[in-house]
């Protein structure tokens, strides 16, 4: 079992010091609907608030702002027709509780990121990285955080969430609309408002999609300012510091930790036949060839896709659709069929053939595919090919982004590969949906057994398996109709709809209930929640509101001086063992490092290999002598050539010897993924069976750099218990995300493509 901390903080409300508490200033300001909207108020407290970054938390029509200290100048607010708001100071108060916390989250966020001003409502910015080249960005994240009371009436919990950003450079010319930045001395962001300084460059907020560069990796170990600039490494400074204030003002506020066990899972990686647990052995697609760039013809395309789903491990038949029109307009699918769509543009762009071929999505199974290496290219913006409009919109797409080659798409051949191997994925649930003669236990053989006497509702529908087949409902309660078809698709469960209301509201898991919600829209409070229901003694509710923590691995601030080891040039003599390093080469002096992360056979191996390694590495910094300084890796390299004839590239004993050499020469040079590997979640799929949280990771091997986080949910009991025989195996599969396993329960997959169906025929 091991322990992990993440971001979900609670405090125990009979252990606050209220006088600390206290020392706090806060002033409230009434907030009268009458004299304006609350949108206007947003706008007004944003431009009044930003130039001194005065924390402020808007709630039950008042204002709260927040002062470093007693005597600070009290901001200034009036409404649209300059009336001054009158403040009246604030005591602490037990019910204020999460006015202060979110104040104090506000105001530790600004001094992270060293921004002035606020996004809306007060939410600091968090700058990542910045861009230059043809399309200059940036990438930030916003912050706020959620305080619920748990049901126990003592606990409280604190989470923290962060949203990612998008800004855009503005063009000297464009007009000054929308949320507004500028760069600051401290390299953070400050608000800009009109009447300000215009002579420097401003950045525009815009919604994350066309224009926005892949984010910065979750952690990224190749370099020290790469994981300076890491999500994970900025977060957990904030959330550090966040506590620290919080307890500073009398909170006692601690990062929740994990129990975590590891499941046994059957999957192993295996990049050379992706998706063996499903039955994809002569699978045939016809492809519709849906380009605007056609210099390359569709067969020679053809032949290329086929070869790359060889590789990986798939045998798909890859046909050309028989006489395709010229005009998708006039385009005719047949009924149960699988299609693959192949496309060079991406959604929305003006004369968009989604709206073609996506009528046809309830009749038959349809995937597209998008093959174009500007939208391939993850390291690069796309923008740089369109005119857009003030709201982001594309009203123009440039000639230039359609003038490609064959070849430089086979420059992304992995990344295609892996994009068709979804797309296969995609077509044979869609298929196993739109077949009414298609039977589960025949597309998921390995997993059917799985959904027996199971139902999961989940983004509003509810989806079991009744004769063999999928069976999808929208979970309406508010029509009479529905909720007839509902109650008897729960009876298995002995349950109905009414019943299953009681039970989640009297075993919510928070003292604040859900009676308001679903009083005030049922069917949007359904739509929020995942419950999973197994026979007639397991009924389960996700963490409500999907407020997916973040994990915290300890250690990773002391990672910077292993990755400066391993990058950074020294004194070559600053390399070499020091005398009497023999001394040290002892059978006990490997047990105490490696105890807990190697076998009997691996530690024995290293001690008869460390002599040899020891000269050898000596021999190679004396032949670099010459040179007055050298950096870790050619030392590294050479080293690893020179072993092979006795380690026989054995990685693990190359590992434990580079964590010797880290304590021979006292500079940590240790492999970074070492620590990579202790941390739990990061590969299969954990659980701490006392508090219900789940964790998913990857299949793969690690890398230096992960892309994301683990996927972390947490499950409540309405009915039985949490129990991980029942809930694991819908997480241990290997299709649902190609090379991980399945972020959330498997089933959901086909609610997805239901849903995705619906969308595409309500758009065409």
């Amino acid at each position: 079992m091991r322990d992990l901390r993440i971001s979900s903080l609670t405090y125990r409300d009979d252990q606050i010091d209220s006088e600390r508490a206290g020392r706090l200033v806060v002033y409230r300001y009434p907030l009268s609907k009458a004299v304006m909207k609350h949108w206007e108020w947003i706008e007004v407290l944003d431009e009044s608030l930003s130039e001194a970054s005065y924390p402020y938390y808007m709630s039950g029509g008042n204002l709260y702002v927040a002062l470093t200290k007693e005597g600070e100048p009290l901001p200034v607010i009036k409404t649209r027709d300059n009336t001054i708001l009158e403040p009246e100071r604030v005591q602490y108060s037990p019910e204020l509780n999460p006015v202060w916390l979110k104040l104090l989250l506000r105001q530790i966020g600004h001094k992270t990121g060293h921004t002035r001003g606020f996004r809306a409502l007060g939410k600091p910015l968090l700058k990542i990285k910045e861009w230059g080249g043809k399309n200059p960005g940036i990438e930030a994240i916003d912050v706020e955080g959620s305080v619920r009371q748990r049901c126990d009436g003592n606990t409280t919990e604190v989470t923290i969430k962060f949203s990612n950003v998008a800004l855009r450079q503005l063009a000297p010319e464009a007009p000054r609309t929308g949320k507004l930045w500028m760069r600051n001395k401290d390299k953070g962001l400050d608000r800009w408002f009109p009447g300000k300084d215009e002579r420097g460059v401003l950045f525009q907020e815009i919604r994350k999609s066309k224009g926005t560069r892949k984010q910065r990796p979750f952690i990224d170990l190749k370099t020290p300012d790469g994981l300076r600039s890491s999500r994970s490494f900025l977060i957990q400074q904030t959330i550090q510091s966040f506590v620290e204030a919080a307890q500073q003002y009398g909170f006692p506020l601690s990062p929740e930790t994990l129990h975590l066990e590891r499941y046994p899972s059957e999957h192993k990686p295996d990049k050379h036949n992706r998706l063996r647990s499903l039955p994809v052995e002569q699978f045939e697609v016809a492809l519709v060839d849906a380009r605007e760039n056609l210099d390359t013809p569709i067969e020679e395309l053809r032949d290329w896709l086929g070869g790359l789903l060889l590789q990986e491990g798939l045998k798909v038949d890859l046909k050309l659709m028989q006489d395709q029109p010229e005009n998708l307009a006039h385009l005719s699918l047949a009924p149960n069929q699988r299609y693959l769509v192949v496309l060079d543009q991406g959604k929305d762009l003006p004369q968009d053939p989604y709206e073609y071929t996506g009528r046809f999505s309830q009749s038959c199974a349809v995937q597209h595919i998008i093959l174009n290496p500007h939208e391939l290219d993850d390291e690069t913006s796309v923008d740089q090919w369109f005119t857009m409009d003030d709201h982001g919109h594309i009203t123009e797409v440039y000639a230039d982004y359609f003038d490609y080659t064959l070849e430089q798409l086979k420059e992304q051949a992995s990344f295609v590969a892996l994009k068709l191997v979804v797309a296969i994925k995609e077509l044979h649930f869609k298929q196993l949906l739109r077949d009414t003669s298609a039977k589960i236990s025949e597309y998921l053989p390995k997993q059917a057994h799985l959904l027996d006497g199971l139902t999961l509702i989940s983004e509003g529908y509810l989806f079991t398996v009744d004769k063999d087949r999928p069976v999808i409902l929208p979970f309406v309660l508010s029509d009479p109709q529905a909720l007839d078809q509902l109650d008897a698709a729960l009876a298995k469960h002995s349950v109905n709809c009414q019943e299953l209301m009681g039970l989640v509201v009297e075993q919510w898991p928070y003292s604040f209930g859900p009676e308001k919600d679903i009083q005030k829209d049922v069917d949007g409070f359904i739509r929020r929640q995942v419950f999973v229901l197994r026979d007639q003694d397991t009924i389960l509710v996700q963490s409500p509101g999907n407020n997916t923590p973040l994990i915290m691995p300890d250690g990773i601030d002391q990672l910077i001086p292993v990755l400066e080891g391993r990058k950074n040039k020294f004194a070559t003599s600053s390399w070499l063992l020091p005398t009497g390093y023999e001394n040290s080469l002892t059978k006990d002096f490997v047990q105490g490092l490696f105890a807990d992360s190697s076998t009997e056979a691996q530690r024995s191996k290293l001690v008869t290999n460390l002599p040899k390694l020891c000269q050898d590495w000596q021999q190679i910094v004396h032949a670099h002598l010459g040179h007055e300084r050298i950096a870790f890796d050619p030392l590294r390299k050479a080293l690893n050539d020179k072993s092979t004839a006795y380690l026989g590239g054995d990685k693990k004993a190359l590992g434990m010897w580079w964590f010797v050499l880290s304590k021979l020469i006292d500079r940590p040079v240790y492999d970074p993924r070492s620590w990579l590997r202790k941390i739990p979640g990061l590969q299969g799929v954990w659980f701490d069976p006392e508090q219900g949280y789940y964790l998913v990771g990857d299949l793969n091997n690690l890398n230096l750099t992960l892309h994301r986080q683990p996927s972390v949910y947490r499950w409540h009991a309405l009915r039985g218990e949490v129990n991980p025989e029942m809930l694991v195996p819908l997480l241990d599969v290997d299709f649902i995300r190609i090379g991980q396993f399945a972020g959330r329960v498997f089933p959901r997959i086909f609610i997805r493509c239901y849903e995705e169906s619906l969308e595409r025929v309500r758009n065409t």
